[in-house]
């Protein structure tokens, strides 16, 4: 089962962390100030928490994208670098890495132009109703 390519936003990545874990420190906080108000944090403190969290999420997420044109580069350096050839591409898992060098030649062009992603995305795809064969 191969899965279907597509447009992430990576806005949301940034978010989802600190929110995710600021729910379970109010979640875990709830019985705290039903049970033991004096221990509980405080607004003041799920606010620092909150702020520690988003920071953190931004520094840990500031140089993904530096991996990230590596990784759309090697199946193209595949003809040309002996290292991408014969110690990277081998090693490295499907899921993690791009092998296939049509799915990353359009890169040298430019990519393609508003138009085409938007007619791709798949909020105006007509083939990504459940079933189709671009969903499986």
């Amino acid at each position: 089962m191969r899965a279907r390519s597509r447009r992430t936003p990576t806005f949301f990545s940034l978010i989802a962390y600190p929110v995710g874990v600021f729910i379970l420190v109010v979640f875990l906080n709830a019985p705290l100030r039903k049970w033991l108000p004096r221990a509980a944090l405080t607004q003041a403190d799920l606010i620092v928490i909150f702020s520690l969290l988003s920071v953190t999420a931004a520094m840990a997420s500031e140089y993904t994208f530096i991996s990230h044109a590596t990784i759309h580069q090697y199946p193209l350096e595949k003809e040309t670098s002996k290292t991408a050839r014969e110690l990277i591409l081998p090693n490295m898992p499907d899921w993690l890495i791009i092998k296939d060098k049509a799915l990353v030649e359009d890169i040298q062009g430019g990519g393609h132009g508003f138009w085409y992603v938007w007619a791709s995305s798949p909020s105006t795809s007509p083939n990504t109703s459940p079933g189709s064969p671009s969903c499986r």
